[in-house]
């Protein structure tokens, strides 16, 4: 009984194996991450929006935001990394072994997407924690109310 390792190009393929196992675990526990991610921002936003919460806390609270989003961009900034070094490697050795190249658009895409989305919340984190700082900002049951002066007026001109 033979192993992959003693026949022609054996050694790539199992190479090729363990790199496809790494992807898909890897991408597995990024999804995982995304979907708690989006939790502990939906969890926090609705908390902020409720009626009687200090502005203190809402500012606390936008600042987590805040960090939880960096923290995430930069991982996904880091695994977009991996994934193109992951995909090289793998194109290489499916060249070794005239293998039709294995996909990973859909990992790219979904990287990238979660990618804008935790900027996107950070922007949106870094207006929050302005605007409630400044008192700009009031969140009431029906919504955001901006308390600042229009452009170009004064607060005499806008009763």
């Amino acid at each position: 009984m033979s192993n992959g390792t003693t026949q022609p190009g054996g050694q790539a393929l199992d190479e090729l194996k363990l790199y496809l196992d790494a992807y898909k675990h890897h991408f597995e526990i990024f999804i995982k991450g995304a979907l708690i991610y989006f939790g502990i921002i939906g969890a926090i936003s609705s908390y902020i929006f409720r009626e009687g919460i200090n502005d203190l806390t809402k500012c606390a609270l936008a600042l987590f935001i805040i960090v939880i989003s960096l923290i995430t961009a930069l991982g996904c900034w880091t695994s977009l990394k991996w994934l193109r070094t992951v995909r090289s490697r793998v194109h290489a050795l499916q060249t070794t072994l005239s293998m039709a190249p294995f996909p990973f658009d859909g990992a790219k895409w979904v990287g990238r997407l979660m990618f804008i989305a935790a900027l996107l919340f950070l922007i949106g984190g870094m207006a929050g924690f302005h605007g409630i700082r400044t008192g700009k900002l009031k969140m009431t049951n029906n919504g955001v109310e901006h308390t600042g002066v229009p452009r170009g007026g004064s607060p005499a001109a806008h009763p």
